[in-house]
C-alpha cells in the first residue's frame, strides 16, 4: 500500500493503532479525522511518505516533533490545525519540503523565522493567518519559494507587490 486516503473518515487514534506497519505509504491523508497527537507516534515511523495532509486535525505544536524524521515529505498540510509559532522550529529539519500549507493557524511572522532553513521549499499557503508584510518579505530570501498565499492576512498590497518584485529580480539575476 502506497497511498491512503481517509479524509473525512470517522477515524479515531484507536483506529490508527496499526498505521506505523504501513511502512511503504508515500501518500498519506488524515485530513478533517478525528485523529489527535496520540496518533503521531505511528505516522513518524512512515519514513517513505512523500505527502501528508493533517489538515483540520486536534493536532498541535507538540505533535510536530514528531515530523521530523519524515526526511522525505515534499508536501505537508497543517490547515485549520492548532500549530503556532513555537511548533515552526520542528519543521525545520523537512529539508526536502517544497509545499507548505499552514492556513488558518496561529503563525505570525515571528513564527516564520523558522523556516528561513527550507531551502526547497517552492509554495507556502499562509491564508487566514496573523503574517504582515514584514514576514512576507523576510520569506523572499528563501532560494526555490515561487508562490505564498496570503489571502486573509495583514499583507498589504504594496507589501505584495514588493514581495512578488524581490522574486522577479531573484529570479532575474538567477539568485
Amino acid at each position: 500500500l502506497t497511498e491512503l486516503d481517509l479524509w473525512r473518515a470517522d477515524v479515531t487514534d484507536a483506529a490508527l493503532t496499526g498505521l506505523s506497519r504501513l511502512t511503504n505509504l508515500k501518500k498519506l491523508n488524515l485530513s478533517d479525522t478525528r485523529m489527535t497527537v496520540k496518533s503521531m507516534p505511528a505516522i513518524a515511523h512512515l519514513t517513505n511518505l512523500t505527502e501528508l495532509w493533517l489538515a483540520g486535525t486536534k493536532i498541535n505544536d507538540e505533535s510536530l516533533h514528531h515530523l521530523s524524521n519524515l526526511t522525505n515529505l515534499k508536501e505537508l498540510n497543517l490547515t485549520r490545525t492548532d500549530i503556532s509559532d513555537q511548533g515552526l522550529p520542528a519543521l525545520s529539519k523537512l529539508t526536502s519540503l517544497r509545499d507548505l500549507s499552514l492556513s488558518e493557524t496561529k503563525v505570525t511572522d515571528e513564527g516564520l523565522k523558522s523556516l528561513r532553513q527550507m531551502k526547497s521549499l517552492t509554495e507556502l499557503s499562509l491564508l487566514r493567518t496573523q503574517v504582515t508584510d514584514q514576514g512576507l518579505m523576510m520569506l523572499s530570501e528563501l532560494p526555490s519559494l515561487r508562490s505564498v498565499h496570503t489571502y486573509g492576512t495583514k499583507v498589504t498590497k504594496e507589501g505584495q507587490r514588493e514581495f512578488n518584485r524581490k522574486l522577479a529580480e531573484r529570479s532575474a539575476t538567477g539568485r
